[in-house]
């Protein structure tokens, strides 16, 4: 499997992704932003860097798993879907502040 193409987001754009997202009603993962990049945080495993590919799907280094963050017409996040290697997407839910 080929790696992805890095490519370079301004800071706006990584800012509209930190939030919390709902994997399930008792889970949430965490996108923060750190040194110029994305971190998601997932309970009890710890942080990975969130690498782009587009300006709204990340990959992470050495797994199937690619996200992608879903933006309204009118620019906002209102979710972000994880889309595990062979298995069913899964569509977690921005979750307010």
């Amino acid at each position: 499997m080929t790696a992805p193409s890095l490519i370079i987001l301004m800071d706006a754009i990584l800012e509209m992704y930190v939030a919390k997202y709902a994997l399930s009603p008792a889970m949430a993962l965490t996108v923060m932003k750190k040194d110029g990049q994305l971190i998601l945080q997932i309970p009890n495993q710890g942080e990975t860097q969130l690498l782009p590919k587009s300006q709204m799907a990340f990959f992470i280094k050495g797994s199937a798993y690619e996200f992608s963050f879903n933006v309204t017409d009118a620019g906002d996040v209102e979710s972000m879907t994880m889309h595990p290697d062979g298995g069913d997407d899964v569509i977690c839910k921005k979750l307010a502040d």
